[in-house]
């Protein structure tokens, strides 16, 4: 993951926040439970080769080894695919795309 993202969670994420370590148990509470997320993600790779032939690692160690393990339950992905190739009409028509997204939260 990038530098900004690993920064970015390591301040987010934190016991007493996200998840609470107990006692005698090698699994947290998870204070996160009922929250959804929605990871968008941008790559210059086509979807196809990232999904089917890497397996999306990415969207895995997100999901699962931060989102799950904080209890966020619901956890969908939006992707924008070979963005350098884009036209700048296309980037556009996803930037007020992602924009309605982020009103529907407020």
């Amino acid at each position: 993951m990038p530098a900004l993202l690993k920064g970015f969670i390591d301040r987010v994420f934190l016991p007493g926040f996200a998840f609470k370590y107990r006692r005698n148990s090698p699994l947290p509470e998870q204070l996160l439970r009922g929250k959804t997320a929605r990871l968008i993600v941008t790559k210059d790779s086509p979807y196809v080769y990232y999904r089917f032939y890497l397996g999306q690692p990415g969207h895995q160690m997100m999901k699962h080894s931060i989102l799950k393990f904080c209890g966020v339950g619901t956890v969908r992905a939006t992707n924008i695919t070979q963005l350098r190739k884009m036209p700048e009409t296309a980037r556009n028509q996803w930037l007020e795309r992602v924009q309605r997204m982020g009103r529907k939260l407020a």
